[in-house]
């Protein structure tokens, strides 16, 4: 993806630093690093690698020319959002992999084997029906017939 092609696309300032910082890093080294390297608090396990500071302040800065040029917003405007460059990049990293995740957890799911025979208990249940409702037709059947008889000889 191209600047031209990020400036196209976003439709929103964080769009635009998540377009941009895909096309600088590319989805493997995004999806492999985080944006400070430092551990996480909830897993406590080993960090992630840090994504490449020189790459980081390119999209930082770039970001800054998107928000002068395109946005023409004022300098104080601009010093707000800049800050947030982080956060964006931290939340693609965050949306890649969360796609990842669903991927594997539908592809690790495991039904049945034979999806179209029913359970086992399923069958007596039917055949428990069938025979009181087989039964209940008789009757009605029968009752009906003597109503007819009633109806003849008048």
């Amino acid at each position: 993806m191209t600047y031209d092609n990020a400036v196209f696309n976003a439709r929103s300032d964080g769009m635009f630093v998540k377009n941009m910082a895909l096309a600088i890093f590319g989805d493997k080294e995004l999806k492999e690093s985080s944006v400070t390297g430092a551990p996480s608090n909830r897993t406590k396990s080993d960090p992630k690698p840090s994504l490449n500071p020189t790459k980081a302040l390119a999209v930082r800065d770039i970001f800054r020319y998107f928000l002068e040029s395109y946005r023409r917003y004022d300098k104080d405007k601009i010093e707000e959002l800049v800050g947030d460059y982080q956060t964006f990049i931290r939340q693609k990293i965050s949306d890649m992999n969360r796609v990842t995740k669903r991927v594997v957890k539908t592809t690790n799911k495991k039904g049945p084997k034979n999806k179209s025979a029913p359970p086992d208990n399923c069958d007596k249940n039917r055949s428990n029906s069938n025979s009181s409702s087989s039964s209940s037709n008789s009757s009605s059947s029968s009752s009906s017939s003597d109503n007819s008889d009633d109806n003849s000889d008048d």
